[in-house]
């Protein structure tokens, strides 16, 4: 199951539900046209960038939409009632968030389990201190296994076992 999937089954009947996408006015975001985003690549991602596939994009937020952004200690996210607990994992992105259910962490960006990733390390980060802080603060959920938005599901002792690779991680402007 990738990120677009989880969200798809898990997330998106969770917020029709609550009334996202179904209220006049509101949507369900997806992917759009995007932008490069600022940051630093690994070592991994500069030798892709060599092959033309170094290009980091997402969405950008359209200011007709930044007065429907809750945050997750908001009432109005508590109301939501969601079957999931939301932990903001920065690092990727400052605004990176991963989710737990059942012992489960889905953990988006914060760690891959795919080509091209190195010891479940993602190749994109603007802030390695936050991706770091990130990975401490989900090995202490102790999921019983973590689904990535890339590749497969891993064991979760693989964050604990590869964590020291994170030391070894060097970022390089785009």
């Amino acid at each position: 199951m990738n990120e677009s999937q989880t969200r798809h089954d898990k997330i998106d009947p969770k917020l029709s539900a609550a009334g996202w996408g179904i209220v006049p006015g509101s949507k369900i975001l997806v992917e759009q046209s995007a932008y490069i985003a600022p940051g630093r690549i690994t070592t991994t991602c500069q030798v892709l960038a060599l092959f033309g596939k170094g290009e980091h994009k997402y969405p950008p937020l359209k200011e007709e939409y930044r007065d429907r952004l809750i945050t997750i200690d908001s009432a109005e996210f508590k109301e939501l009632k969601l079957p999931f607990s939301v932990i903001e994992t920065p690092g990727h992105t400052a605004d990176h968030i991963a989710m737990m259910m059942d012992g489960i962490l889905f953990c988006g960006d914060a760690a891959m389990n795919d080509f091209p990733s190195i010891k479940r390390t993602i190749i994109w980060i603007e802030n390695l201190e936050e991706y770091k802080e990130s990975w401490k603060k989900m090995i202490a959920l102790n999921p019983r296994m973590v689904y990535p938005a890339h590749g497969k599901p891993f064991a979760a002792e693989d964050l604990k076992r590869f964590e020291s690779h994170l030391e070894k991680i060097r970022l390089y402007p785009l």
